[in-house]
């Protein structure tokens, strides 16, 4: 018998009824019958769909779960190369010994390989402060002027403190940086300027200034940025692969890898 979708079904019953269409569940036993409680399918597909739905949230929080992992492994691991960068900063001697013109990729501390690597390079402080915006803007000199190996050959180079005296024996004398470039040329000194551009040695780039200024033509201001409205020079363009390879393939140049690595 039947009652509100609930099957009720007579011992004698269950054997002319082979087809489980429900769950079934003894309830009650009586010396004469079994009542058993069948679910209509209309709940087995409630079910079904219930643990879809759990299923389905499960693997939400898993994912978001292996997302908030991912994210604490990369702080963790920024953290282990800042503490390794500035472990190599305080253990380097500040006067190193010269290094070997023969390449080697071994490196005097663990700090310097990942600087290296990630070219972390600190801002070059300048032991006198040299402004170019008083030497091109006011004077008119052109960078070719003290900078005379660009036309000629690889390096642009850096005039000695002889050539500077040329001009700054007599003029501005009173200036603290002109008796700070006077005191180099007395002591038989060269000026220790810092590099502000440059390629790492694990790079094996050979840049030749000549090709560039002298052949194509490309103005110093691309590679060096506003330098004639600066004091010092300072690190302002982003000399990568990519940016030399793009620049190459606007001025329809060879992009060979040869060209730059060899």
């Amino acid at each position: 018998m039947h009652r509100n979708g609930t099957c009720l079904l007579s011992v004698e019953s269950i054997g002319a009824y082979p087809r489980a269409d429900c769950f079934g569940k003894v309830v009650l036993r009586t010396d004469r019958n079994i009542i058993i409680l069948c679910w209509p399918r209309a709940v087995r597909q409630i079910r079904s769909e219930f643990q879809q739905v759990v299923l389905s949230k499960m693997k939400l929080l898993h994912s978001r779960t292996r997302s908030v992992s991912l994210v604490a492994i990369i702080l963790l691991v920024l953290l282990v190369v800042a503490g390794i960068v500035l472990l190599g900063q305080s253990t380097t001697p500040a006067a190193s010994a010269t290094p070997s013109p023969i390449f080697s990729p071994a490196h005097a501390s663990i700090g310097q390989a990942v600087k290296e690597f990630f070219w972390i390079r600190p801002t070059p402080v300048q032991p006198i402060q040299y402004t170019h915006k008083v030497h091109v803007q006011q004077n008119g000199m052109k960078c070719t002027e003290c900078h005379v190996g660009a036309e000629v050959g690889p390096q642009a180079t850096i005039p000695g403190v002889g050539i500077c005296m040329t001009c700054h024996e007599d003029t501005a004398t009173d200036k603290p940086e002109i008796q700070k470039l006077t005191a180099y040329y007395n002591r038989g000194e060269d000026i220790p300027w810092q590099r502000v551009y440059g390629f790492p040695p694990i790079s094996h780039v050979r840049f030749n200034h000549a090709p560039h200024v002298r052949g194509n033509k490309v103005d110093c201001l691309t590679c060096h940025g506003d330098i004639p409205n600066m004091t010092t020079a300072q690190r302002v363009v982003n000399q990568t692969m990519g940016w030399c390879v793009d620049c190459h393939r606007e001025k329809k140049v060879s992009d060979d890898c040869m060209t730059c690595h060899y």
